[in-house]
């Protein structure tokens, strides 16, 4: 596979590079211990990455099919891994009972937007494309439109519980849901792009768009690692600090 253009090969290396900071911040702030499920799709995003890269530029066409149609499988139970999380630590009170009722009305509102976005995928036709080609299409937007309905639901009970916007769940949360927004977007841009002659050339433009908001994605979600400072440490600091001037006045 020698089509590789400089423009492809720069945002793959950005968008590893975007990971592994990310990851790197996740770890070296304590984020990673918040949400241990996050890191690992972290992890597993940048190691899959590499290899697709290695396999695009070594490999043969069919050779990159099957990788491509594994990791995206692999990449759908993780970020429902993730999803569940959000959703699981979001949901978490003090009372057992009505955690319990929450959590069932969130895998119940979870079968509902997946049921609906098969359906809103199948009603789509991808004309000119092969077999295979298309039936990954419509599970590309199936989830896609699952994702955007989970990720905003998700948002939604951010501010229904009133945590605030500089959260690690909520930082998460919108990074993700404007990921999943853009995602979404070019996977309603194939539709127009396989009924198009150069159909490949077209799917290589959204795909590079694509990448370039997964990389704005993870560099902002970065930053706010970087730049996170935590309110219980930074209190427990204040408390110690406090307690150690009184006992040096007594």
């Amino acid at each position: 596979m020698n089509d590789i253009t400089i423009v492809d090969q720069v945002l793959a290396i950005s968008g590893i590079v975007a990971e592994t900071v990310c990851l790197a911040c996740f770890l070296f702030k304590g984020a990673a211990r918040v949400l241990p499920r996050f890191a690992c799709y972290l992890a597993y995003t940048a190691i899959v990455d590499i290899l697709g890269y290695l396999i695009y530029l070594y490999g043969n066409a069919q050779c990159y099919w099957y990788a491509y149609t594994t990791i995206s499988l692999t990449g759908y139970v993780f970020e429902l891994v993730v999803m569940w999380e959000l959703v699981s630590q979001l949901t978490r009170t003090t009372r057992p009972e009505v955690a319990l009722i929450a959590r069932r009305i969130a895998f119940l509102l979870l079968v509902a937007f997946f049921a609906m976005a098969t359906i809103m995928a199948c009603l789509v036709s991808y004309r000119g494309v092969e077999f295979l080609v298309g039936t990954s299409l419509h599970s590309d937007l199936a989830f896609g439109v699952f994702r955007v309905l989970v990720y905003f639901a998700i948002l939604a009970l951010v501010q229904i519980r009133g945590i605030g916007w500089n959260e690690h769940h909520a930082q998460v949360a919108v990074c993700l849901s404007f990921y999943a927004v853009f995602s979404l977007f070019g996977e309603i841009a194939h539709e127009y792009a396989a009924s198009m002659p150069y159909q490949y050339g077209g799917f290589a433009m959204i795909e590079r768009a694509r990448c370039g908001a997964c990389c704005v994605t993870w560099l902002l979600l970065s930053c706010h690692m970087f730049t996170y400072r935590d309110r219980d440490s930074s209190n427990v600091r204040s408390v110690e600090s406090v307690k150690y001037h009184d006992i040096k006045a007594f």
